[in-house]
């Protein structure tokens, strides 16, 4: 995203692609206290939804456990292929891609 304004667009966009192919209706969503996660618009859209919205403590990304152990996860592959294949750390976006991909 260009710019954070967004945020609400990409969240409606989301959860059609998530309810579409899951025939699940969203039920809470968590989110860190970035102001963009704010915006009247995204609480109404929620509220109107019956979704509820649950918020991160500031500065401790230790309580999203699913993300943070995905991103760790990504983190060890990546470095595993790179030196596997002995490519430079140049590759890092590549190999990124392709770890997320597979």
């Amino acid at each position: 995203m260009r710019h954070k304004s967004k945020t609400s667009d990409k969240f409606f966009h989301y959860k059609n692609f998530v309810e579409k192919q899951t025939n699940q209706q969203i039920k809470i969503s968590r989110f860190d206290h970035g102001g963009e996660y704010k915006y009247d618009e995204l609480n109404d859209f929620c509220q109107k939804e019956d979704i509820k919205r649950g918020f991160t403590t500031a500065c401790t990304p230790q309580e999203n456990g699913v993300s943070e152990h995905k991103n760790r996860f990504l983190i060890n592959v990546v470095l595993t292929m790179l030196s596997y294949v002995k490519l430079p750390k140049v590759f890092w976006g590549e190999a990124l891609l392709t770890t997320n991909y597979l």
